[in-house]
């Protein structure tokens, strides 16, 4: 309930958290997202075809799309790539969103969706999603392979 005097309720607050979270999106530039990508590619090379990402500072996010091979080990796979973020980010992981999947021509799967103040911990403990994932392939090609297989080619730079 407001008053008179200036008071003001809790939800007149700015959330800290809202800050923090602009701070690290901010300090996130497109050089050193190309750099943790690399390595990201390199360390993840057994199950991951292709990982693209981009900084959305509209949003305060930046998503990672992954595009696993079918025979992935998507534990192995989630392992890697926290290892690589804690070597890249030591102090402060930015406000990555983390999407796998696999796809054929039609057809689109959904492996995992990570993201939140707990990333690094659901990456190193990744678990396939239970329920049907599978979805129509949208016009959309956000990678440069059609298909989740070894003998596809893969991208080669990261950025969209």
């Amino acid at each position: 309930m407001r008053s008179g005097y200036g008071c003001l309720e809790v939800g007149d607050l700015p959330d800290p958290r809202e800050a923090e979270t602009e701070d690290a999106i901010m300090k996130l530039s497109f050089e050193r997202l190309e750099h943790f990508l690399v390595d990201a590619r390199r360390a993840c090379a057994e199950d991951a075809q292709e990982i693209v990402g981009e900084i959305h500072t509209e949003y305060d996010e930046a998503p990672i799309f992954v595009l696993l091979y079918r025979d992935h080990d998507l534990n192995r796979f989630g392992r890697n790539l926290a290892d690589v973020m804690l070597k890249h980010f030591p102090d402060r992981v930015p406000p990555f969103t983390v999407s796998a999947i696999t796809q054929d021509e039609r057809t689109e799967r959904h492996h995992a969706f990570v993201d939140g103040p707990r990333l690094l911990e659901e990456l190193a403990h990744l678990r396939p999603f239970t329920a049907d994932t599978s979805f129509p392939r949208l016009g959309e090609d956000v990678f440069e392979s059609r298909v989740s297989e070894r003998a596809a080619p893969s991208r080669i730079d990261g950025m969209r």
